[in-house]
Protein backbone atom coordinates (compact mmCIF):
# COMPACT_ATOMS: atom_id res chain seq x y z
CA UNK A 1 0.00 0.00 0.00
CA UNK A 2 2.83 2.45 0.45
CA UNK A 3 4.39 1.87 -3.05
CA UNK A 4 0.38 3.32 -4.32
CA UNK A 5 -0.31 6.04 -2.34
CA UNK A 6 3.17 8.13 -4.25
CA UNK A 7 2.03 7.00 -7.35
CA UNK A 8 -1.73 8.36 -6.88
CA UNK A 9 -0.38 11.64 -5.75
CA UNK A 10 2.01 11.90 -8.70
CA UNK A 11 0.37 10.66 -11.33
CA UNK A 12 -3.35 10.60 -10.59
CA UNK A 13 -4.70 13.00 -7.67
CA UNK A 14 -3.69 16.37 -10.15
CA UNK A 15 -6.02 15.06 -12.97
CA UNK A 16 -9.23 14.23 -11.32
CA UNK A 17 -10.27 17.77 -10.95
CA UNK A 18 -9.85 17.71 -15.13
CA UNK A 19 -11.82 14.62 -15.24
CA UNK A 20 -14.59 15.78 -13.21
CA UNK A 21 -14.78 18.85 -15.53
CA UNK A 22 -14.92 16.82 -18.44
CA UNK A 23 -17.97 15.16 -16.98
CA UNK A 24 -20.18 17.89 -14.56
CA UNK A 25 -20.75 20.52 -17.03
CA UNK A 26 -22.68 18.61 -19.79
CA UNK A 27 -24.35 16.20 -17.18
CA UNK A 28 -25.60 19.38 -15.54
CA UNK A 29 -27.29 20.41 -18.55
CA UNK A 30 -28.34 16.80 -19.56
CA UNK A 31 -30.20 16.28 -16.11
CA UNK A 32 -32.04 20.00 -16.75
CA UNK A 33 -33.23 18.90 -20.15
CA UNK A 34 -33.83 15.20 -18.56
CA UNK A 35 -36.52 17.42 -16.10
CA UNK A 36 -37.92 19.51 -18.97
CA UNK A 37 -38.85 16.08 -20.51
CA UNK A 38 -40.32 14.85 -17.36
CA UNK A 39 -42.57 18.55 -16.93
CA UNK A 40 -43.40 18.52 -20.68
CA UNK A 41 -44.70 14.97 -20.28
CA UNK A 42 -46.98 15.97 -17.80
CA UNK A 43 -48.13 19.48 -18.89
CA UNK A 44 -49.09 17.30 -22.37
CA UNK A 45 -51.21 14.99 -19.90
CA UNK A 46 -52.67 18.41 -18.23
CA UNK A 47 -53.38 19.22 -21.81
CA UNK A 48 -55.51 16.28 -22.59
CA UNK A 49 -57.34 16.75 -19.49
CA UNK A 50 -58.21 20.64 -20.15
CA UNK A 51 -59.09 20.12 -23.67
CA UNK A 52 -61.14 17.22 -23.25
CA UNK A 53 -58.95 14.88 -25.61
CA UNK A 54 -57.91 12.60 -22.83
CA UNK A 55 -60.38 13.44 -20.27
CA UNK A 56 -62.32 10.17 -18.59
CA UNK A 57 -60.43 7.66 -19.19
CA UNK A 58 -58.34 5.73 -16.51
CA UNK A 59 -55.38 6.35 -15.54
CA UNK A 60 -53.04 3.08 -17.05
CA UNK A 61 -54.21 4.93 -20.07
CA UNK A 62 -52.61 8.02 -18.94
CA UNK A 63 -49.78 6.06 -18.04
CA UNK A 64 -48.83 3.95 -20.80
CA UNK A 65 -47.59 7.04 -22.74
CA UNK A 66 -45.24 8.18 -19.87
CA UNK A 67 -44.20 4.70 -18.98
CA UNK A 68 -42.61 4.54 -22.80
CA UNK A 69 -40.78 8.12 -22.62
CA UNK A 70 -37.41 7.19 -20.69
CA UNK A 71 -37.22 4.27 -23.43
CA UNK A 72 -37.79 6.36 -25.93
CA UNK A 73 -34.25 7.78 -27.85
CA UNK A 74 -36.43 10.42 -29.61
CA UNK A 75 -38.02 11.61 -26.53
CA UNK A 76 -34.44 11.50 -24.62
CA UNK A 77 -32.68 12.85 -27.53
CA UNK A 78 -31.93 16.38 -26.42
CA UNK A 79 -30.67 14.84 -22.70
CA UNK A 80 -28.75 12.47 -24.81
CA UNK A 81 -27.03 15.13 -27.09
CA UNK A 82 -25.86 16.62 -24.04
CA UNK A 83 -23.88 14.26 -22.60
CA UNK A 84 -22.53 13.24 -26.38
CA UNK A 85 -20.29 16.77 -25.58
CA UNK A 86 -18.23 14.69 -23.21
CA UNK A 87 -16.96 12.38 -26.25
CA UNK A 88 -14.21 14.69 -27.30
CA UNK A 89 -12.70 15.95 -24.43
CA UNK A 90 -12.63 12.45 -22.57
CA UNK A 91 -10.35 11.31 -25.68
CA UNK A 92 -8.19 14.21 -24.76
CA UNK A 93 -7.79 12.19 -21.43
CA UNK A 94 -5.95 9.86 -23.38
CA UNK A 95 -3.22 11.50 -22.65
CA UNK A 96 -2.81 10.48 -18.83
CA UNK A 97 -5.14 7.62 -19.27
CA UNK A 98 -4.23 5.73 -21.96
CA UNK A 99 -7.00 3.00 -21.58
CA UNK A 100 -10.34 5.26 -21.57
CA UNK A 101 -12.89 4.82 -23.97
CA UNK A 102 -15.59 7.42 -24.32
CA UNK A 103 -18.23 5.31 -26.02
CA UNK A 104 -19.36 3.45 -22.79
CA UNK A 105 -18.90 5.95 -20.26
CA UNK A 106 -21.56 8.16 -22.76
CA UNK A 107 -23.85 5.19 -22.87
CA UNK A 108 -23.46 5.17 -19.20
CA UNK A 109 -24.29 8.87 -18.61
CA UNK A 110 -27.31 8.45 -21.26
CA UNK A 111 -28.34 4.85 -18.77
CA UNK A 112 -28.14 7.19 -15.76
CA UNK A 113 -30.31 9.87 -17.28
CA UNK A 114 -33.45 7.54 -18.48
CA UNK A 115 -33.06 5.95 -15.03
CA UNK A 116 -33.45 9.36 -13.30
CA UNK A 117 -36.90 9.96 -15.72
CA UNK A 118 -38.08 6.85 -14.94
CA UNK A 119 -37.85 6.75 -11.31
CA UNK A 120 -39.71 10.51 -11.55
CA UNK A 121 -42.69 9.07 -13.83
CA UNK A 122 -42.86 5.65 -11.20
CA UNK A 123 -43.27 8.28 -8.22
CA UNK A 124 -45.58 10.55 -9.95
CA UNK A 125 -47.99 7.32 -10.99
CA UNK A 126 -48.07 6.11 -7.53
CA UNK A 127 -48.74 9.70 -5.93
CA UNK A 128 -51.44 10.38 -8.78
CA UNK A 129 -52.31 7.17 -7.94
CA UNK A 130 -52.85 7.52 -4.25
CA UNK A 131 -54.22 10.91 -4.46
CA UNK A 132 -56.64 10.24 -7.02
CA UNK A 133 -57.26 6.77 -7.85
CA UNK A 134 -60.14 5.01 -9.60
CA UNK A 135 -61.51 8.37 -9.07
CA UNK A 136 -59.71 10.53 -11.65
CA UNK A 137 -61.63 9.44 -14.64
CA UNK A 138 -64.83 11.00 -12.68
CA UNK A 139 -63.33 14.27 -11.71
CA UNK A 140 -63.84 17.96 -14.14
CA UNK A 141 -61.02 18.99 -16.11
CA UNK A 142 -60.19 21.31 -13.51
CA UNK A 143 -59.86 19.76 -10.39
CA UNK A 144 -58.07 16.82 -12.42
CA UNK A 145 -55.65 19.43 -13.59
CA UNK A 146 -54.98 20.50 -9.99
CA UNK A 147 -54.40 16.88 -9.00
CA UNK A 148 -52.03 16.30 -11.92
CA UNK A 149 -50.14 19.85 -11.09
CA UNK A 150 -49.37 19.26 -7.25
CA UNK A 151 -48.31 15.69 -7.81
CA UNK A 152 -46.17 16.75 -10.11
CA UNK A 153 -44.63 19.15 -8.35
CA UNK A 154 -43.57 16.69 -5.35
CA UNK A 155 -42.27 14.61 -7.82
CA UNK A 156 -40.02 17.65 -8.62
CA UNK A 157 -38.62 18.24 -5.44
CA UNK A 158 -37.70 15.07 -5.07
CA UNK A 159 -36.66 14.58 -8.89
CA UNK A 160 -33.93 17.15 -7.69
CA UNK A 161 -32.72 15.05 -4.65
CA UNK A 162 -32.86 12.07 -7.15
CA UNK A 163 -30.24 13.81 -9.80
CA UNK A 164 -28.62 15.50 -7.53
CA UNK A 165 -27.65 11.91 -5.66
CA UNK A 166 -27.20 10.06 -8.87
CA UNK A 167 -25.06 12.41 -10.45
CA UNK A 168 -22.61 12.32 -7.41
CA UNK A 169 -22.87 8.53 -7.88
CA UNK A 170 -22.14 8.61 -12.24
CA UNK A 171 -19.00 11.30 -11.58
CA UNK A 172 -17.54 8.49 -8.50
CA UNK A 173 -18.09 5.24 -11.04
CA UNK A 174 -16.96 7.10 -14.27
CA UNK A 175 -13.61 8.39 -12.38
CA UNK A 176 -13.06 5.10 -10.78
CA UNK A 177 -13.14 3.21 -14.43
CA UNK A 178 -10.96 6.02 -15.79
CA UNK A 179 -8.17 5.50 -13.08
CA UNK A 180 -8.02 1.92 -12.73
CA UNK A 181 -6.73 0.67 -15.26
CA UNK A 182 -3.88 2.95 -15.05
CA UNK A 183 -2.97 2.39 -11.50
CA UNK A 184 -3.20 -1.27 -11.12
CA UNK A 185 -1.06 -1.06 -14.54
CA UNK A 186 1.32 0.73 -12.72
CA UNK A 187 1.30 -1.50 -9.30
CA UNK A 188 0.26 -5.17 -10.15
CA UNK A 189 4.15 -5.45 -11.33
CA UNK A 190 5.39 -3.89 -8.29
CA UNK A 191 2.85 -5.57 -6.03
CA UNK A 192 2.28 -9.44 -7.24
CA UNK A 193 5.63 -10.30 -6.16
CA UNK A 194 4.84 -9.74 -2.87
CA UNK A 195 1.59 -11.59 -2.80
CA UNK A 196 2.46 -15.13 -4.28
CA UNK A 197 3.86 -16.09 -1.01
CA UNK A 198 1.60 -14.65 0.92
CA UNK A 199 -0.82 -16.51 -1.40
CA UNK A 200 1.35 -19.75 -0.88
CA UNK A 201 0.16 -19.79 3.01
CA UNK A 202 -3.29 -19.77 2.77
CA UNK A 203 -4.50 -23.57 3.41
CA UNK A 204 -5.47 -25.34 0.56
CA UNK A 205 -9.21 -25.77 1.96
CA UNK A 206 -9.43 -22.21 1.87
CA UNK A 207 -7.74 -20.83 -1.21
CA UNK A 208 -10.91 -21.84 -3.28
CA UNK A 209 -12.56 -18.26 -1.01
CA UNK A 210 -9.82 -16.59 -0.52
CA UNK A 211 -8.45 -14.48 -3.58
CA UNK A 212 -5.15 -12.58 -2.04
CA UNK A 213 -5.28 -10.82 -6.15
CA UNK A 214 -8.39 -9.87 -5.90
CA UNK A 215 -8.19 -8.64 -2.32
CA UNK A 216 -5.19 -6.37 -3.18
CA UNK A 217 -7.61 -5.31 -6.02
CA UNK A 218 -9.98 -4.49 -3.55
CA UNK A 219 -8.19 -2.64 -1.52
CA UNK A 220 -6.85 -0.31 -3.96
CA UNK A 221 -10.15 0.19 -5.36
CA UNK A 222 -11.01 2.05 -1.54
CA UNK A 223 -7.70 4.13 -1.99
CA UNK A 224 -8.15 4.98 -5.37
CA UNK A 225 -11.97 6.16 -4.60
CA UNK A 226 -11.29 7.35 -1.46
CA UNK A 227 -8.76 10.09 -3.18
CA UNK A 228 -11.81 10.52 -5.96
CA UNK A 229 -14.51 11.42 -3.25
CA UNK A 230 -11.92 14.44 -1.51
CA UNK A 231 -12.44 15.81 -5.13
CA UNK A 232 -16.34 14.94 -6.10
CA UNK A 233 -17.74 15.61 -2.49
CA UNK A 234 -16.35 19.38 -2.27
CA UNK A 235 -17.23 20.22 -5.57
CA UNK A 236 -21.16 18.80 -5.54
CA UNK A 237 -21.77 19.79 -2.21
CA UNK A 238 -25.09 21.50 -2.11
CA UNK A 239 -25.12 21.51 -5.65
CA UNK A 240 -28.24 19.84 -7.69
CA UNK A 241 -26.49 19.86 -11.27
CA UNK A 242 -29.09 22.60 -12.77
CA UNK A 243 -31.89 20.55 -11.88
CA UNK A 244 -33.97 23.04 -9.53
Amino acid sequence: IDKVRPFLEEKVSPHLTLILQVLFSPMSDAFSETRAVYENLLDEMVKKVVDGSGFGPKLEVHFRSLDRAPHSTWTMRKAYAKVEAMEVPLWALQQFFEDIEPRPLINEAQETLAKILDNAVYTFENELTETAGDDFSTLDSSKARDVIQSCKYVVKERFSEDAAKASVDFYKSIMTSIVMPLVMKAVDPICSPLLEPIGELIPEPFQDFIDIQNEFEVTIEKIVEGAIDAVVDPACNGQTNGVH
